[in-house]
């Protein structure tokens, strides 16, 4: 399960489209997790088997929560962008979460807030920002773009986790 879990860590981080996971990979992962974590808890001492099994659970562990956050970020890029996303790449949480992303920014406002797609940790009532926009509520897991002045409010307080940064479009200079 190792070599699996790197050989997907590896191609998320070189490809810059979200790719197929294999079915059930978190799954399997949270199983074979759980697996090593019941491994470890039955050795006695501190041999060096012990510390094998907890070196080989930190990095599947990292490299997981890695892949997780890349994904994530893959998807807020293409969703902040306005390209088309190959529903078929996501898993089942994933096309969840995609589909709780707040409806996409207007051009109007892209092009005067710097913008941040955050995605929260709590639940947040009706928002309203500093040009008197409501925004949310939001639930856990809900994926939203907001006034980069929000979001960073939101990140400071532990509501939400900043997945990406977009600045305002640049102006056209006449011909």
């Amino acid at each position: 399960m190792y070599s699996e879990v790197l050989a997907v860590w590896k191609r998320e981080w070189e490809n810059p489209n979200i790719t197929k996971l294999p079915d059930g990979f978190f799954d399997r992962v949270k199983e074979y997790l759980d697996r090593l974590d019941e491994e470890i808890k039955s050795r006695v001492g501190n041999g060096f088997k012990i510390d094998l099994l907890k070196s080989e659970y930190a990095n599947v562990s990292l490299m997981t929560d890695e892949i997780k956050v890349l994904r994530r970020k893959k998807i807020a890029k293409f969703w902040l962008e306005g390209k088309k996303l190959d529903a078929t790449t996501l898993t089942p949480e994933e096309s969840v979460e995609f589909t709780n992303i707040s409806s996409p920014p207007e051009p109007d406002a892209v092009a005067e807030t710097k913008l941040a797609v955050v995605r929260f940790l709590k639940e947040v009532q009706e928002l309203i920002g500093s040009v008197l926009k409501c925004f949310g509520p939001f639930k856990p897991e809900d994926i939203s773009n907001l006034p980069i002045e929000l979001a960073t409010s939101l990140v400071t307080q532990g509501f939400a986790v900043e997945l990406l940064t977009k600045s305002p479009l640049p102006e056209e200079k006449p011909k």
